[in-house]
């Protein structure tokens, strides 16, 4: 409760905070920042499913700026060096005016070193009505290279997003740390988890019908990371390097072994179109 009245107090705040200076918009494009030649890209995701693995990597190539989440509801998650997470200005710009937002923060001219730059965004996050200017800039901007992740097993994402709320640890960088708590589901959350994840999927299915839009499962991805990172770059349209590659998963446990009425829910799954998800 605590932490939504913040986030709500933040909200507040940027509807009456000044937008960023010239000065300050100057400093993060760096001297001499007149380079409008480089590549654009937009990562769609969801919650675990590897959406911050492809940010990270990207992000380690020299010449590519990767943005994580920057319509989260209400603070920005830029996640990049000299990028403030807790800026109002920059909170107040973008809840205003998406469309200058996108065009003077993210994909602004930048110095001649800077092969790329984009942001992730699950579409949930800006399937409201103070962001529908993103969904018309993109169908503007046809130069912007699409990537969707998605995982296939709709029960694992629910369980490992479950776990992560409970728990407060999202990502790990040690085997140790994995978690050995179980979670019990109920029949409703999951038939509306699974429904949401198909609904938003097919909603950027059906907003870029028209444009070339790179899917990838998360269990592709996971079999073979350096694969797609290579994949993805070619895509974007830059020259592919090896990028480092962090595969500690977070999990390794079987769905059953971390689902107490894990046979409950087979039984009641068993007829219907998400059947495939209990593999156990």
């Amino acid at each position: 409760m605590k932490g939504m009245l913040r986030a709500l107090a933040r909200r507040s705040l940027s509807y009456v905070s000044p937008s960023p200076s010239r000065e300050l918009v100057s400093r993060l494009a760096g001297d001499n920042a007149n380079n409008n030649d480089y590549k654009r890209y937009v990562i769609f995701g969801h919650q675990r499913c590897g959406s911050s693995v492809l940010t990270s990597g990207l992000k380690s190539h020299p010449g590519v700026k990767a943005f994580a989440e920057v319509f989260t509801s209400n603070h920005i998650t830029f996640n990049y060096p000299g990028y403030d997470n807790k800026s109002l200005s920059m909170l107040a710009l973008r809840d205003r005016d998406n469309r200058k937002f996108l065009e003077e923060i993210i994909f602004c001219p930048q110095q001649a070193n800077v092969e790329a730059v984009g942001f992730k965004v699950f579409p949930d996050q800006i399937d409201k009505q103070r962001f529908q200017d993103v969904w018309r800039w993109l169908a503007d901007n046809e130069n912007v290279s699409l990537i969707m992740l998605n995982r296939d097993n709709s029960l694992a994402t629910l369980c490992s997003v479950t776990i992560a709320k409970k728990t407060g640890v999202w990502g790990i960088n040690d085997a140790t740390k994995r978690p050995t708590l179980t979670i019990t589901l109920s029949i409703p959350e999951c038939e509306k988890f699974f429904e949401q994840r198909e609904l938003y999927a097919q909603m950027v299915r059906d907003k870029f019908k028209d444009r070339e839009l790179l899917e990838i499962s998360y269990e592709t991805f996971a079999s073979d990371i350096p694969k797609h990172f290579n994949l993805v770059q070619e895509f974007i349209g830059i020259n592919p390097i090896e990028l480092p590659v962090n595969d500690l998963k977070k999990e390794t446990r079987s769905l059953s072994q971390i689902i107490d009425n894990y046979e409950e829910l087979k039984a009641h799954f068993s007829a219907t179109r998400w059947q495939s998800y209990f593999v156990d």
